[in-house]
């Protein structure tokens, strides 16, 4: 069970962006009765995220990412270079993406291939864990349309606070399953005193892009799973 301690660590888990796309931090509570986490770090750093002049930039005509190469697989992530996101490292790959990134941050268009679904499940983490201001356009924009996005958008409407910047970054990867339309990648996370949780991201190819599928009761992408360590996973991140 989680210690007195929990009452002061709830406020962090209360941003719009964590119920929609943190659910690795945002869900953490659900696992006091499995995982004890004895204090959660806080990063002070919540500034916008780095650009590099390497970086991709914005695009014009929406998304191109079908001609990006098809056949990169999930071992090509390890090319991955990376760079913070507000408070947390966002990878990015050559012909894997993102290709397009706007001025606010906000990071999309990915090539449909294995590889362009592990970066585009990590920079969702990203965003939404270390980006609390991007919570609007991941409901509206990184959300597969239908039932689910609509349930988002609820969601983030309905989310008060800013969340505290809690510390978590990327640790590993899983390729849970994919073909061309569809995939579900798993997104394991080390928080900030070092534990791990991990937790299934699914993803659908629409308009040329990668696209979450939540919940379409909640908004949510599901509870993680408390990790003793990283077996299974492979190792990923900034720094591996």
């Amino acid at each position: 069970m989680f210690s007195s301690k929990q009452d002061n660590t709830r406020s962090g888990f209360r941003s719009p962006t964590f119920i929609l796309a943190a659910v690795f931090v945002g869900m953490l509570v659900v696992l006091g009765a499995v995982m004890t986490i004895s204090r959660l770090t806080v990063d002070s750093e919540s500034g916008p995220a780095k650009q590099t002049t390497d970086s991709p930039t914005a695009l014009d005509g929406g998304c191109t990412g079908s001609a990006l190469p098809s056949n990169f697989s999930a071992a090509m992530v390890t090319m991955a270079t990376w760079e913070l996101v507000g408070t947390v490292a966002a990878p990015s790959v050559v012909n894997a993406g993102p290709d397009q990134i706007d001025q606010d941050g906000f990071r999309s268009c990915f090539g449909n291939s294995e590889a362009g679904a592990i970066i585009a499940a990590a920079n969702i983490v990203a965003m939404g864990s270390g980006r609390p201001d991007l919570g609007a356009r991941l409901a509206a924009e990184a959300v597969a349309p239908g039932l689910g996005r609509d349930a988002a958008l609820r969601a983030q409407e309905a989310a008060t606070g800013d969340g505290d910047g809690t510390s978590i970054q990327v640790a590993g990867y899983r390729m849970a399953s994919y073909d061309p339309a569809l995939a579900t990648v798993e997104i394991a996370i080390r928080v900030g005193n070092g534990s791990y949780a991990a937790g299934a991201i699914t993803l659908r190819w629409v308009d040329d892009d990668w696209l979450l599928v939540v919940d379409p009761s909640t908004g949510r992408m599901g509870n993680p799973n408390a990790l003793s360590n990283l077996g299974g996973y492979t190792l990923w991140g900034e720094g591996e």
